[in-house]
């Protein structure tokens, strides 16, 4: 990461994450790594010559335009997994709210919340950030 503010606060960020496991807080987990793949992912979309919004949803929607686009799917630098990994962790997130657990009848589990971690080192390795 070339911004050296972003990668103190993606540090940071990730610091945070790693004291909420520790702490067995899982429903902050995916709020956590939400947080963390936000600032990423408009990152990436900045270096790509794209706006990045800082905005989960509204930056999956361009990710998702790119990906259905036959004109920039296959040079858009941007892969299938990458895109359902980000939707499950916002997904996930949205499931922390107490409105989830009205509209959908359910908590959230333990194990499901924790998975997004997973998801984010995939997210981490594919972005080059972590070595495989």
């Amino acid at each position: 990461m070339t911004d050296g503010a972003a990668r103190v606060e993606a540090a940071q960020q990730y610091e945070d994450l790693g004291r909420r496991l520790s702490a067995g807080a899982y429903r902050d987990i995916p709020t956590k790594v939400r947080n963390i793949v936000e600032g990423l992912l408009a990152i990436k979309l900045k270096s790509q010559g794209r706006i990045g919004l800082m905005e989960l949803g509204r930056d999956l929607q361009t990710v998702k335009a790119l990906l259905e686009n036959p004109a920039t799917r296959n040079n858009c630098d941007w892969e299938d997994l990458e895109y359902h990994l980000l939707q499950k962790i916002r997904l996930a997130h949205a499931h922390t709210h107490t409105g989830a657990v009205i509209d959908t009848g359910r908590a959230l589990r333990p194990e499901f919340a924790l998975s997004v971690v997973d998801d984010l080192v995939e997210l981490l390795r594919m972005w080059g950030y972590v070595r495989p």
